[in-house]
């Protein structure tokens, strides 16, 4: 009987210990499949998480980039600069502009730099009164300061060939100058195109430099134009260059506008080939000659209602 009860003890004792440690095992990391699996999920959900936070942060950045503007443009030469997309660029335009850009859709913007017109009255002057009560519908019109120049910020309507367009236009001024960005886009269709544009006009700004503008005509010249043998006098806007290079077309057409009367200037210009080789009249030039190697005609017309004078040069290599 003792042994009896000594094999029942023990056989108690391992059943004691086999459930423990079953117990202690469905407890251990890859015992339990539900338990796995429940885990693997919390892992997925939490590697889901992560990409899509990287993919928002992502896609925040390039809307961020987009507004602010992926290209950036800088003029020391003329002391500006602004942010753009993908708008095209013109740096040859001609007149007073300096910059033109371009939409797919045709609309488009301009730099222009230029001195106020008489009627216009001071720079400051026109910051104040500009947009003032021209019965065009206006959206917006503030005054404020580009950095540290004196500015004007206008958004209107106005129809151009009975076409109704949008207009912005930003005017600031410094060392006497206006510089002006104007876009011009069909009212039609502003919501499709003028993010692009906009972000050229919130990031335009002007540098600190100190720019010359006196001479700024030539920059519409060709490089190979012979200032040395023929300077130009007076000019105050180039009107037409017929092409880029003197020594590819071998001659050059070149038509200028001047506030200067038509007697000043056939005296300059008399006095620029008294020492040329003097050809006859030919047509309506009124000075011919050879200089230098150069046939060179010049033709000067007198616009009395426009109070201005315009200069044709005819130049040719001989």
């Amino acid at each position: 009987m003792k042994k009896r009860k000594k094999s029942h003890g023990w056989l108690l004792f391992k059943m004691i210990l086999m459930v423990t440690l079953a117990i202690t095992c469905s407890k251990q990391p890859g015992s339990n499949p539900k338990a796995n699996d429940e885990l693997k999920d919390f892992d997925l959900k939490e590697k889901r998480a992560k990409v899509n936070e990287t993919v928002i942060n992502q896609k925040k950045d390039v809307i961020s980039n987009i507004k602010a503007g992926k290209n950036q443009y800088i003029s020391e030469k003329y002391g500006f600069a602004f942010n753009y997309n993908q708008l095209m660029i013109n740096d040859k335009p001609s007149g007073h502009d300096v910059i033109e850009l371009k939409h797919l859709s045709g609309d488009r913007a301009v730099i222009s730099i230029r001195k106020p017109e008489p009627i216009e009255g001071s720079p400051e002057d026109y910051i104040r009164e500009a947009h003032k009560g021209l019965g065009q519908k206006l959206y917006t019109r503030k005054e404020f300061k580009l950095g540290k120049y004196p500015a004007l910020l206008a958004e209107f309507s106005q129809e151009v060939m009975k076409i109704k367009m949008r207009v912005i236009e930003l005017t600031a001024v410094k060392d006497g100058y206006f510089y002006s960005l104007v876009v011009t886009m069909d009212d039609r269709y502003v919501d499709d195109v003028r993010q692009e544009f906009d972000v050229v006009v919130n990031s335009f700004r002007l540098l600190d430099t100190q720019v010359s503008l006196e001479e700024r005509w030539k920059d519409e010249l060709p490089k190979d134009f012979p200032h040395e043998v023929l300077p130009l006098y007076a000019v105050e806007q180039i009107y037409y260059v017929s092409g880029k290079s003197l020594a590819t077309s071998r001659r050059l057409t070149v038509i200028y506008d001047s506030k200067e009367s038509r007697e000043n200037l056939i005296n300059y210009y008399e006095s620029v080939m008294q020492e040329a080789e003097r050809l006859p009249a030919q047509g309506s030039a009124i000075i011919r000659g050879i200089k230098s190697g150069y046939i060179i005609e010049i033709e000067i017309e007198s616009f009395a209602y426009l109070k201005k004078s315009r200069v044709t040069i005819r130049i040719a290599l001989k």
